[in-house]
């Protein structure tokens, strides 16, 4: 039955028949090369359908350290900015999904502040760009490609 394969499963499936009966079955190199980005695209989606807990869990605490670091450089600490139940551990996807939600809220008015509000300050834009890089490189160590490393 379909509905018990977890979509994960199904596109690693698909782009592994493309590239193991049909790739080898097609002479013209522009329609290989498009199967071959199918397939990284498929591979790399696969990864990211269904959120873990894990996965989740650093997100969030990543949203967390970037919230304090900004507060560190003058982000006002008002209540807005903590997710609830912040010393609380996360035990389900959907807590961690809750949880991540209400930091991006947080973020949104951070940005703000950081875009209206905050001196020009070098610390802030550190701040902002040691986590823009960080997040930037977590994610390229989650795709499935050579062509990103």
């Amino acid at each position: 039955m379909l509905t018990s394969v977890p979509v994960a499963r199904l596109l690693e499936g698909v782009a592994a028949a493309l590239r193991e009966h049909v790739e080898p079955n097609v002479t013209d190199r522009f329609a290989q090369t498009q199967l071959r980005a199918i397939d990284e695209l498929l591979r790399n989606l696969a990864g990211r359908v269904e959120w873990s807990l894990a996965e989740l869990s650093r997100e969030v605490a990543d949203i967390e350290r970037l919230l304090d670091a900004l507060r560190e450089v003058g982000l006002p600490a008002e209540d807005d900015y903590a997710r609830p139940g912040e010393s609380a551990p996360l035990r389900s996807v959907d807590a961690a999904s809750e949880a991540r939600a209400a930091l991006l809220v947080s973020v949104t008015r951070a940005i703000n502040w950081v875009q209206d509000v905050a001196p020009a300050s070098g610390a802030t834009r550190s701040v902002v760009a040691d986590y823009l890089r960080a997040a930037n490189e977590r994610e390229r160590t989650r795709l499935k490609s050579g062509m990103y490393s």
